[in-house]
């Protein structure tokens, strides 16, 4: 259940601006779901330290806001591949999805605590 949603708005205090923004209810918890979309046209080193920073902001936020937390990561294979090691470490109240921008509608399922990478998923 989505309540509201905003795309590229600005977190003052966090210095963070997400892709995209959602509000609602997921598992009968009030839900904040964080969307980044990853171009690809870094290295990996700096993809893995901009999806640490992005998701660190996102968790900051969401357990001030006392909600739970979906951040999800639409990028490339290899994107997704590259950001695997800074997505981890992640709360019970947390899940972390990625998955490839070309597959509209299709993303991993939500398990809290755990990182879920479209490339690990069987079709």
């Amino acid at each position: 259940e989505v309540w509201t949603g905003w795309s590229e708005v600005y977190i003052k205090g966090l210095e963070a601006t997400p892709d995209a923004l959602a509000w609602g209810r997921l598992d009968g918890s009030e839900t904040l779901f964080w969307l980044e979309v990853e171009s690809g046209h870094s290295s990996r080193e700096v993809i893995q330290k901009k999806m640490a920073r992005r998701l660190a902001q996102a968790s900051a936020y969401a357990e001030s806001l006392k909600v739970r937390l979906v951040f999800v990561l639409l990028a490339m294979p290899w994107v997704q591949e590259a950001a695997r090691g800074a997505l981890a470490g992640i709360s019970s109240n947390t899940a972390c999805l990625t998955g490839s921008w070309s597959n509209f509608g299709e993303l991993p399922v939500v398990e809290w605590g755990k990182v879920r990478l479209e490339i690990d998923t069987p079709k």
